[in-house]
This record gives structure tokens, C-alpha cells and sequence, in this order.
């Protein structure tokens, strides 16, 4: 029997060097985004957000609102503190871009005043609430380490509050 030359084939180890050589795009997805919303800072209120990403669909948002003033008078009140953590679904690129939807429980403890009459106080047990959103995030610019978010909700909050005379320490 004549046995047949073994003929080195070439053609796949290129086809590996290729792959190794060639550049590979690397999706650089942050873990976390720092945020705060415009429309609470047009009304003077300090707010801070951050999220998470849990998986590559999955993250959870945390908003803090923090108002402790008195607008332009002493009978003119906005104080609130308040918390809206909200676990969101992304069809895209979560934390990036993309739309999601999302499930959020707001509580918050508030004392307001609009007029000289009367002053609306949460009686030392905090509203609570649940809703769900819908939302669509986009970066900005080339390294898309900005962006912004549009985003818009409903839901239930239940609110109980104390009303008392518009003056200092009023009844």
C-alpha cells in the first residue's frame, strides 16, 4: 500500500489569525448612571438620582427630592423629602438607551404652603404610593457618557395631611 502524503492546510489558521487580529467592538455598558430630574430643578427642588443595572435588562432607579424652603416669603412653603425607587424593564441597552418601562413605590413627607391661610402638614406618617412609567433614554454625544431621559407615569399616592392656620406655629 502507498500511503498518501499528508498535506498541511493553511487556510483555517488564517482564518483564526484574521479573527484575532481584526478589531472586536466592545460594548462599554456602565453599571451605574448618577441623574437628576430638570423639571424639580426649574421648581428649586435639590434632587439626585442613581441607578443600577442588576442584569442587561434589569435595573433599579433611585430618586431622592429634597426641598427645604421658603419661595420668595415665610408663608410661601415646599418642604418636602421625598424617595421614588423604580425597577425598570429595557427593550435596549439598559442604562444607555433605549425604551423600558418600569414599577415605582414613591414616599414622601411634605409641609406646603401656597397662601396666607392655610398650611398643609403630613402628620408625622409619610405618603406612600405605586405606579408605573414608561420611558425611552438617549445618549448624547460621541462617547455617550451623557444623555437624557424622557419619561412619564401614573399611579395612586396616598396622601393624608393636617391643616393648619397660614401663621408661625399656627392651629
Amino acid at each position: 500500500p502507498v500511503a498518501e502524503p499528508i498535506v498541511p492546510v493553511a487556510e483555517p489558521v488564517a482564518s483564526v489569525v484574521e479573527l484575532v487580529t481584526e478589531p472586536q467592538e466592545k460594548s462599554c455598558v456602565p453599571l451605574m448612571n448618577f441623574k437628576a430630574n430638570a423639571l424639580q430643578v426649574l421648581a428649586l427642588n435639590a434632587n439626585l438620582g442613581v441607578e443600577f443595572r442588576i442584569t442587561p435588562w434589569l435595573s433599579l432607579d433611585i430618586l431622592g427630592t429634597y426641598s427645604p424652603y421658603d419661595y420668595f416669603r415665610p408663608d410661601r412653603k415646599f418642604r418636602v423629602l421625598a424617595v421614588q425607587p423604580e425597577l425598570r424593564y429595557w427593550f435596549g441597552e439598559s442604562l444607555v438607551r433605549g425604551h423600558f418601562i418600569g414599577v415605582h413605590a414613591p414616599v414622601a413627607g411634605f409641609n406646603v404652603q401656597v397662601d396666607d391661610e392655610f398650611r398643609y402638614q403630613d402628620p408625622n406618617r409619610a405618603s406612600w404610593g405605586v405606579g408605573v412609567s414608561y420611558g425611552y433614554a438617549l445618549p448624547l454625544g460621541k462617547s455617550e457618557k451623557w444623555g437624557v431621559e424622557f419619561t412619564i407615569g401614573f399611579g395612586y399616592l396616598n396622601v393624608v395631611y393636617d391643616i393648619y392656620e397660614g401663621c408661625h406655629n399656627g392651629k
